[in-house]
């Protein structure tokens, strides 16, 4: 068991995540070219990924037994805010996956609300708003896991020193009110979160196709003139777009619930770990997959936006100027009156040009 967690916390765990650090810097520098409100989310949930990277030097470091135990201040930032703090850093990237999910069902699904929403208070100011209480509330969640554990006390006469270890507080565990408690969070920053973002992707999927539907509808061109068909071309645009964020934001959820579920299970068994090869062994394949989601957001956002790739190019001075068509930032819905009829525009970015979407 010794061998299991040396090889997967000492050798595997520091090459991943010196890869997901490279990675999420590249993702930070490339968001913050980004202005719209809904990458805001994303550039949110990089800095916490980052965070929590530095979080886990300790907590390697004590794997690898480079530290100090007879440094008392130390063991117990290691007994009592290590894990909390690294959970409460993943739990935070997490639900502002979440909340970026909330935003484009919002958006897609209610536009006239969302519209209205952005009318009574600025988006940028309200997604800022939304981060804090996501990290204040990640932290809060964790606060009461500190008293998990404790530190143990150990004299060595021969050394004459004082050796202080980590032992958990089964007194605390063994209440009913923390095993709620165990129940709530993981409900709160794992099986929730996992719920929402299957139900929530379902419905934008879902939306976008009515959306699609109706605008191919009222769309039919009379006559078949060449100017019309570049419109519909360029028209067809934004709708790629907003599928591939689509597609973006469903491969995260996947990749979310594959990377936190067996973590979320092995709370539930933590008692068993210390004596079963088997639970060790668990234990040790769901850290890493809690780790590797730190390696494949960079890409997947490459991979799913335009307006990412064209950020990327211009870090590098590879592009000089911003893309004139937008990608799927959360439309923006105005009602717009023409004769009896009332459709919904979308507003692409910044920009002057208009193009319906949607008859309300």
């Amino acid at each position: 068991m010794n061998h299991i967690d040396y090889i997967v916390h000492v050798i595997v765990m520091p090459i991943v995540l010196s890869i997901g650090m490279i990675n999420q810097c590249l993702n930070v520098c490339t968001l913050l070219h980004i202005r719209t409100s809904i990458f805001l989310y994303l550039k949110a949930s990089a800095i916490a990924d980052i965070l929590s990277i530095f979080a886990f030097i300790p907590f390697l470091l004590r794997h690898a037994n480079l530290i100090d135990l007879t440094w008392e201040t130390g063991m117990l930032y290691h007994a009592h805010f290590e894990l909390p703090l690294i959970n409460a850093l993943i739990s935070a990237s997490a639900l502002n996956i979440v909340a970026m999910t909330v935003d484009r069902y919002v958006s897609v699904c209610h536009p006239i609300k969302f519209f209205q929403n952005n009318e009574t208070k600025p988006s940028r100011r309200r997604t800022m708003l939304i981060i804090v209480l996501i990290y204040f509330t990640a932290l809060m969640i964790y606060f009461p896991s500190v008293f998990q554990k404790k530190v143990g006390v150990v004299v060595d006469a021969s050394m004459n020193e004082t050796i202080y270890t980590i032992v958990r507080n089964e007194e605390v565990e063994a209440m009913q009110v923390f095993r709620f408690y165990l129940i709530l969070r993981e409900c709160i920053c794992r099986w929730g979160p996992v719920l929402l973002l299957v139900i929530l992707n379902m419905c934008v999927v879902r939306g976008l196709r009515k959306l699609d539907k109706r605008n191919w509808f009222w769309r039919q061109p009379s006559t078949t003139s060449r100017y019309e068909n570049c419109a519909q071309r360029q028209n067809r645009t934004p709708r790629d777009d907003r599928s591939r964020i689509s597609v973006l934001l469903f491969v995260t959820s996947a990749t979310f619930i594959i990377c936190n579920i067996p973590a979320s299970v092995i709370s539930f068994f933590i008692g068993r770990v210390s004596g079963s090869m088997f639970w060790q062994i668990f234990r040790a394949i769901a850290n890493l997959l809690q780790v590797t989601s730190y390696l494949y957001n960079f890409y997947l956002y490459a991979l799913c936006s335009s307006e990412y790739r064209h950020a990327f190019l211009r870090l590098f001075g590879c592009r000089s100027s911003p893309t004139p068509t937008s990608t799927g930032d959360s439309p923006t819905v105005r009602v717009s009156v023409h004769g009896k009829r009332c459709q919904a525009v979308v507003l692409l970015g910044n920009e002057q040009q208009e193009s319906p979407v949607d008859d309300v």
